[in-house]
C-alpha cells in the first residue's frame, strides 16, 4: 500500500513538474518574440489597425494600467490579445494559442476583461462626444448640410443588436427580458453619428426586448436635445418610424403621402438616416466579435464592456483617418423601425413636433 502511494505521488509530481516546465517554456518564447515584429498587412488584419496606432493606443492605457510590474503578461501583450479577440470574434483558447501570444484560455479571458473595462472607464467619453458648444454644434451641422442637404442636423440615431448567450435571471432584468423580436438573446443598443460615421452617442444597458423609442423615452440625451430646445436652439436628431416625432427628432412621414413636399423631405431624410446603419455596417464589419451572425458567450454587463470597446475603437481609427472595406450586405438591417409599441410623449410634443416638420418641408421646395 505504502509502495502504490509513493508511486502515486511520484507521478502526480512528475506531471506538475512537466506542466511547470512547459509553462516556463511558453512564457520564454512569448517573451522572446515580438508581435511587433511582422508585416504590416498581417498585422492590420489580425488587429485591424497599423502598429504605430496600435502602440499610441497600449500608450494610452499605460496611464491608467493599475496592474503595472504586478502582472507577469506584459500590457502590449493584454491589449494585443483583447484586439484580436474583437476583430475576430474567435473562441478564447483559440487566441491564446496564438505564436506571438501563447497564454491560456482563462488568461485570455482576464485579458479581455481587464482591457475593455480600462477603454471603457477612461477612454469612451474621449473618443466618443455628443456636440457640446456652439463650435461643435455648427461643425455636426455643416457636414450634415454639405452631404446630404438637411439643416439643424446634430446626428442620426438608431439602435441595433449585440447578441448574446442566455443571460441568467438577475435582479436587475429577467432573462425573457433579453428576448429580442427575432427570439434571440441580444443588447438593444442605442447610438448617434455624425455625418463621418463616427459615433457621438451610446447607451448599452437595455436588453433586447426595449423598443427603440422606450429606451429614448429615458434616455439622458433627449433630456439634453430637450434643454436646447427650450433655450431656444432649432437643432435636431434624425430617426425612423421607430421612434415619436418630436421638435427635436425628426422622424419620416408615412409611406401613404402624395404631396410633394413631403415625399421630398422623405427623400432627404432616408438618405441623411442611412449614415447611422452605415455606421453600424463599419462597426460590425470590422470588429466581428459584435457581428449579427457572431454570439457574445458572456454575461450582459461584460458585453456591453465589449461592446462599449468596439464602439470606441471605431471613433479611434476613424478620427485617425483608418478607413477599411465592407460590403453592402453588412449593413445592420435588423433594427425596429415599425410603429408597433412605440412609445409617445405628450400629445402636444407630438403637434409641435409635426408643426416643425411640415414647415422644414414646405422649405424644401
Amino acid at each position: 500500500m505504502d509502495f502504490l502511494l509513493l508511486v502515486f505521488l511520484y507521478l502526480r509530481l512528475r506531471r506538475r513538474h512537466r506542466g511547470t516546465n512547459r509553462r516556463l517554456e511558453m512564457r520564454y518564447l512569448r517573451d522572446s518574440l515580438d508581435p511587433f515584429d511582422t508585416d504590416e498587412f498581417l498585422f492590420r488584419r489580425r488587429y485591424r489597425m497599423p502598429q504605430h496606432l496600435a502602440i499610441q493606443l497600449i500608450n494610452e492605457i499605460k496611464d491608467y494600467d493599475t496592474a503595472g510590474v504586478y502582472s507577469w503578461i506584459p500590457l502590449h501583450l493584454k491589449v494585443l490579445t483583447t484586439l484580436n479577440f474583437l476583430a475576430t470574434g474567435s473562441y478564447q483558447r483559440g487566441i491564446g494559442d496564438h505564436f506571438h501570444i501563447m497564454v491560456a484560455q482563462s488568461t485570455v479571458s482576464r485579458c479581455i476583461s481587464y482591457i475593455c473595462q480600462k477603454i471603457t472607464n477612461h477612454l469612451r467619453n474621449k473618443y466618443i462626444c455628443f456636440p457640446q458648444n456652439d463650435s461643435e454644434k455648427l461643425q455636426a451641422r455643416r457636414g450634415f448640410q454639405e452631404k446630404f442637404g438637411i439643416q439643424n442636423t446634430l446626428g442620426a440615431i438608431d439602435c441595433t443588436h449585440v447578441y448574446i448567450i442566455a443571460p441568467p435571471d438577475s435582479y436587475r432584468h429577467l432573462r425573457t427580458d433579453y428576448r429580442n423580436r427575432k427570439r434571440a438573446y441580444s443588447l438593444n443598443i442605442e447610438a448617434v453619428c455624425n455625418s463621418d460615421l463616427i459615433f457621438t452617442y451610446i447607451n448599452p444597458r437595455f436588453p433586447g426586448s426595449t423598443h427603440d423609442s422606450a429606451i429614448w423615452a429615458v434616455t439622458p440625451l433627449r433630456n439634453v436635445m430637450r434643454n436646447g430646445y427650450t433655450h431656444g436652439e432649432n437643432d435636431w436628431l434624425i430617426g425612423d418610424s421607430g421612434y415619436p416625432n418630436e421638435p427635436w427628432l425628426m422622424t419620416p412621414y408615412p409611406n401613404t403621402v402624395e404631396e410633394r413636399h413631403k415625399m421630398l423631405y422623405n427623400r432627404i431624410h432616408k438618405r441623411t438616416r442611412n449614415v447611422i446603419e452605415r455606421a453600424f455596417g463599419v462597426l460590425k464589419s470590422v470588429f466581428r466579435c459584435v457581428f449579427k451572425h457572431r454570439v457574445l458567450h458572456y454575461d450582459p454587463i461584460r458585453a456591453a464592456y465589449i461592446a462599449t470597446t468596439c464602439f470606441t475603437l471605431h471613433n479611434f481609427l476613424r478620427i485617425n483617418n483608418i478607413e477599411f472595406d465592407y460590403d453592402d450586405q453588412e449593413i445592420d438591417s435588423d433594427e425596429d423601425d415599425e410603429e408597433y409599441g412605440v412609445v409617445r410623449p405628450h400629445s402636444d410634443l407630438l403637434r409641435e413636433g409635426r408643426r416643425i416638420r411640415d414647415e422644414y418641408a414646405l422649405s424644401l421646395l
